[in-house]
């Protein structure tokens, strides 16, 4: 990857990026980026660990706060999660918004890694409600 980089930056013609150019090259070249490998990053295995992969009490007090904002603000029953790893939040989320609601959430996951898409392929139930989207563009306004 530094000698990817370093080729990178080179060939621009002021020899310099912008940090989101090399946040982008560095997680998501599709060869060299760190999320575009099978290899698992979250988790004790892995090189970090976040509070969803320790416990389902994040993601499930997040929905009851979500779905107590939502009758109160009179907000639609829709999230978007950017980067949701391996989808242990999303479906600690979708559950216990399933104990609080009879209205089905609509929950869309934008991911670029391929490994966690599969991930989050054996985590969760895709259908017409939880989808897995390549871009915001795909979200229509409720």
């Amino acid at each position: 990857m530094i000698n990817y980089l370093k080729e990178y930056i080179q060939k621009k013609p002021s020899r310099l990026i912008t940090y989101e150019d090399y946040i982008t090259q560095a997680l998501y070249h599709p060869q060299y980026g760190y999320y575009m490998n099978d290899k698992r990053k979250i988790g004790r295995e892995g090189d970090f660990i976040t509070t969803s992969n320790i416990s389902d009490i994040y993601g499930r007090s997040i929905a009851k706060w979500y779905y107590s904002k939502s009758i109160e603000m009179n907000l639609p029953s829709a999230i978007c999660e950017i980067g949701a790893g391996t989808g242990r939040f999303a479906k600690a989320f979708i559950d216990e918004w399933k104990l609080l609601s009879a209205e089905p959430i609509q929950y869309y996951i934008i991911e670029e890694s391929p490994y966690h898409r599969k991930l989050q392929q054996e985590e969760l139930t895709f259908d017409e409600n939880i989808k897995q989207i390549a871009s915001l563009k795909e979200i229509a306004p409720l």
